[in-house]
């Protein structure tokens, strides 16, 4: 018995001392950065080793099985990491770090740990900070990982939008600060779980994607792209009528939206329910002078009829309003090539003529587009006389 107390009592001591040690450091890292803007050269290095140091200690605390499960161990950490963040050197010293994520990571076990709320405040307003700051290096993520194609970059956007998520619900009466930031960026914590389902999907993970988008549309919030995103998922993956059914509830929710009808009316062209298609186009026709979706999907409406006529005048006017954009040059000569093969032959070789006109103009705007180059090869492989000349008029 006497010797579980004196254990017990070195363990208390033991404890009491770190904490003490921990608050004395803190104190110490709050003077030298409060006065960080007056050091000449020299004091900044010491400054720097100084922050380095404590960094180091912290994570040796942090790492600790007894340490580790004290809020103030955490503090130490969180302040430290900040320190870095601020100053140039540092950052880059420790650049193979994400101290983003682990500043954020720091906050949240302050939380945990701070059975008291001792700490409750500061540690508050940093996770606003924290949180917005997660929002935009995930939007940062997520837009590399759409312009070099790169599910690595996208899984990255998805875990920073996921922490990003995490933090919020920690922000407490912080919270209006990152409400009010993200409303000036026409955001809310729902278009960041709509990101972090645009990143699955970008990271080949269509199964959690899918899970992701469903569950922004239990939970009630119906944006028309939710519909778009998962629908097109939808069709990505074979689910073809779960792609209508959920266009057909968007419609009935969003009537008015031109790209959820287009959408839809899209579907039942493939579908062979020309007849539903025109229906649910009709009520936005006043809209075919300014929507060139609109346009382009009532004239596959016509060229479903075979009203090739009333589709050509569509196709061309299309073509017409932005003649050096890739996709109106593409889909006219695509339409022109499917005309084609129930033209006579005189009349084959002028429409693959035009189509493949269309395509080289389309390929000189987007180089990259190897698709292009694969339409112009069919066309010569069927039609060996064709030949490039202006016939884009």
């Amino acid at each position: 018995m006497e010797l579980y107390y004196r254990n017990s009592v070195m363990q208390n001591s033991f404890q009491t001392r770190v904490k003490s040690t921990l608050l004395f450091l803190a104190l110490v890292f709050c003077f030298q950065f409060g006065a960080n803007a007056q050091r000449s050269t020299s004091d900044l290095t010491v400054y720097r080793a100084q922050i380095d140091s404590l960094y180091q200690v912290a994570e040796r605390l942090c790492n600790g099985d007894s340490t580790g499960k004290h809020a103030s161990s955490w503090v130490l950490k969180s302040n430290s990491l900040l320190a870095i963040m601020d100053d140039a050197q540092l950052k880059e010293k420790y650049k193979e770090t994400d101290l983003h994520v682990e500043s954020a990571k720091a906050l949240t076990r302050i939380v945990e740990l701070d059975r008291t709320g001792e700490y409750r405040m500061a540690t508050e307003s940093n996770l606003a900070t924290s949180t917005i700051d997660l929002s935009n290096l995930g939007r940062e993520a997520l837009e590399i990982s759409k312009r070099y194609n790169s599910p690595a970059d996208a899984e990255k956007a998805a875990s920073l939008f996921q922490l990003c998520l995490e933090t919020y619900k920690l922000t407490g009466k912080s919270q209006t600060v990152v409400d009010r930031y993200w409303a000036e960026e026409d955001m809310t914590w729902e278009w960041i779980r709509f990101y972090k389902a645009v990143s699955y999907r970008k990271a080949d993970k269509p199964d959690v994607a899918e899970k992701e988008y469903n569950t922004l549309i239990k939970i009630g919030w119906t944006n028309p792209l939710v519909f778009l995103e998962l629908a097109d998922l939808y069709k990505k993956t074979g689910k073809v009528e779960d792609a209508r059914k959920l266009l057909e509830k968007g419609n009935v929710l969003h009537s008015e939206n031109i790209p959820v009808a287009c959408a839809l009316a899209r579907i039942y062209i493939e579908e062979d329910q020309v007849k539903k298609a025109m229906a649910i186009l009709k009520p936005l026709d006043q809209n075919l002078g300014s929507n060139s979706e609109l346009v382009l999907t009532k004239a596959l409406v016509y060229e479903k009829k075979a009203d090739f006529k009333k589709a050509e005048v569509l196709f061309k006017a299309l073509h017409k309003s932005d003649p050096n954009e890739v996709q109106t040059n593409s889909v006219y000569a695509g339409f022109l090539m499917r005309k084609a093969k129930n033209a006579e032959a005189f009349d084959a070789e002028e429409l693959a003529n035009k189509a493949y006109a269309l395509y080289h103009h389309a390929s000189e705007l987007s180089p990259e587009n190897k698709s292009l180059l694969v339409e112009m090869e069919e066309i010569k492989r069927k039609f060996p006389k064709v030949r490039l000349e202006d016939s884009t008029q």
